[in-house]
């Protein structure tokens, strides 16, 4: 076990990528489990995806990167709701 800032973490730790959201987090190593082998021919269910003609406004954000605000209200807005999306293209 290491202390760091009044912190504890477990000296073993994994960063995991958490597909369905698309976050990261730290993970103790003793808390993973292997996948059953029949669940991993499954193909991941979510995608990343960009809103078409959806972007910052140039006046708020003039480096073209959303605010941590305007993040913070989309996923008030969006966050356990029920989403219809049309695709519009795909690229790989």
């Amino acid at each position: 076990v290491e202390v760091a800032a009044g912190v504890v973490k477990p000296a073993l730790v994994a960063v995991v990528f958490f597909v369905d959201f698309g976050n990261t987090d730290e993970i103790a190593v003793s808390r993973l489990r292997m996948l059953p082998s029949e669940c991993q021919e499954i193909p991941f269910l979510a995608i990343e995806f960009y809103l078409m003609g959806i972007r910052p406004s140039s006046m708020r954000c003039p480096d073209g990167v959303w605010s941590q605000q305007a993040n913070h209200l989309f996923r008030t807005w969006t966050l356990n709701k029920c989403l219809i999306a049309q695709i519009y293209s795909v690229v790989d």
